[in-house]
């Protein structure tokens, strides 16, 4: 029996790959991640078979995801190929789960180049398990050396297992914790929940009744009667801004009204140019025979 560092060259995942690939695994495991099971399956010419025994799968949700040093591989957009192939795994394996949390992890693996590996301790299945990412330095994971240590785990895993009774239930929820990761989503998606999360406390806006009162005068002025309706929108949207927020960031460019605006009243030695399409949009009633117009 031997420390590992699960750090430089003394890794969880570098004795499982020294092994050679797997054949068969038996995981207890007290976390599981997406990425995690994608990096233990790396290089695999086929799913293994298994036997997996998980903690309640409530307790898995938060570390599904991964941590914040997966922070890169979510960058990179590749969650949901990870959790595709993690329910591909699952959909191979016997799940039976424990009643409580696991205080420790354990792998026994199966591989066709070296025998059987054997960890126990702060190897779960997910990147700081397996030494893919930093882990807890006081986490501590023991690997066993000859025969007869692998044999000790193995009965103590295969005493666990016998304890518990199969439920096909529990197999089903801890797969509903992968599916929604591995689901394709409209992209918009991602955009209206982060304007929902920037903006869901910060009230309702103002309307114009509430900004613009008649006895403020107002309406009355010569300025607001010669604003078009847009102009009014801005104008009371900047209102309820620096009201709602003490601040507000007015910009403006040129639209469609403006180039229309351009082709009805312009001289007759203009030359517009507009983006293609625009000339329909606009209508060709506006735009004089005589009048040169590129799209």
């Amino acid at each position: 029996m031997k420390l590992l560092r699960n750090r430089g060259n003394d890794r969880v995942i570098d004795h499982l790959r020294e092994a050679g690939v797997p054949s068969a695994m038996r995981v207890a495991t007290s976390a599981i991640s997406a990425f995690g099971v994608h990096a233990l399956l790396d290089g695999a010419r086929r799913m293994p078979a298994a036997k997996l025994l998980v903690p309640p799968p409530h307790t898995l949700a938060e570390a599904v995801v991964g941590s914040i040093a997966d922070r890169a591989e979510r960058n990179r957009l590749s969650l949901r190929g990870a959790a595709s192939r993690a329910i591909s795994w699952l959909d191979r394996v016997e799940t039976r789960v424990a009643p409580g949390r696991l205080p420790q992890s354990t792998l026994i693996v199966d591989a066709d180049a070296r025998g059987t590996a054997a960890m126990v301790g702060a190897c779960a299945l997910t990147t700081e398990g397996l030494g893919l990412t930093p882990a807890d330095r006081l986490g501590i994971v023991q690997l066993a050396e000859d025969d007869d240590e692998v044999a000790m785990f193995a009965e103590w895993f295969d005493d666990q297992w016998q304890a518990l009774a199969p439920a096909h239930s529990a197999h089903s929820a801890i797969r509903d914790v992968f599916a929604p990761l591995a689901s394709r989503r409209a992209a918009a998606e991602v955009y209206l929940r982060t304007l929902d999360a920037i903006f869901a406390d910060l009230g309702e806006g103002s309307d114009e009744e509430s900004i613009v009162k008649s006895a403020t005068g107002i309406r009355d002025t010569v300025i607001w009667s010669k604003l078009y309706r847009f102009q009014r929108d801005g104008a009371i949207g900047a209102i309820d801004k620096l009201q709602r927020f003490g601040g507000c960031i007015l910009a403006d460019s040129v639209g469609l009204e403006a180039v229309s605006e351009r082709l009805r009243n312009g001289g007759r030695s203009s030359f517009s140019v507009i983006p293609r399409g625009c000339d329909t949009i606009l209508g060709r009633a506006h735009v004089e025979p005589d009048r040169p117009c590129a799209a």
